[in-house]
């Protein structure tokens, strides 16, 4: 299943788990998850399109529809997901200043933490990590913007869709970058 974390507020969170699995487990186990009082944890069926082997047409669903109803969405994989409180501060100190790429990566790349990146310059030095899951926070005015990109190269069926899309939305107007 495709997992969305939408970060709200300062400290709370909501996952939003878009599964398109063909056994029931996932809602299994998020049911358990709801019965224990965590209503945070939401739910969506999805049913993959014939011919979208790679969740493109999921992915591209589910952040498009987060972001109308979240400030901030943070898209994760099945296995892939940061910790939370391992950034939550600057998280938060990102989210406050209205940034609209929070690029989250911890594999040794050179590059220290920094702040009001040129998107070129992004592209340059961040495009290969930006290609692994959950290295970003995105906010839904930048989505927003993604949405006719992330149409047109669905279409063209890259697997890389959310990146290319990120890039041609931050290459028509001024968006804050952080890494």
């Amino acid at each position: 299943p495709l997992c969305l974390i939408m970060l709200r507020f300062c400290f709370g969170f909501d996952i939003v788990i878009y599964d398109s699995s063909t056994d029931k487990k996932t809602q299994e186990i998020v049911d358990t998850y709801q019965e224990n009082g965590y209503e945070n944890v939401i739910y969506c069926r999805y049913v993959d399109p014939e011919g979208d082997i790679y969740g493109c047409k999921k992915v591209r669903e589910a952040l498009v529809e987060c972001g109308k109803s979240y400030d901030y969405v943070w898209l994760c994989g099945d296995t892939t997901m940061l910790k939370i409180e391992d950034y939550s501060d600057s998280i938060r100190s990102l989210m406050d200043e209205k940034y609209d790429v929070i690029h989250i990566y911890n594999n040794n790349i050179g590059e220290e933490s920094r702040r009001d990146i040129d998107y070129r310059e992004f592209f340059v030095d961040f495009f290969w990590s930006m290609t692994h899951w959950c290295s970003s926070i995105l906010s839904s005015k930048l989505i927003k913007e993604m949405e006719p990109w992330l149409d047109f190269y669905s279409r063209q069926e890259f697997l890389s869709t959310i990146v290319y899309a990120i890039y041609a939305a931050l290459a028509n107007q001024d968006y804050k970058i952080a890494y």
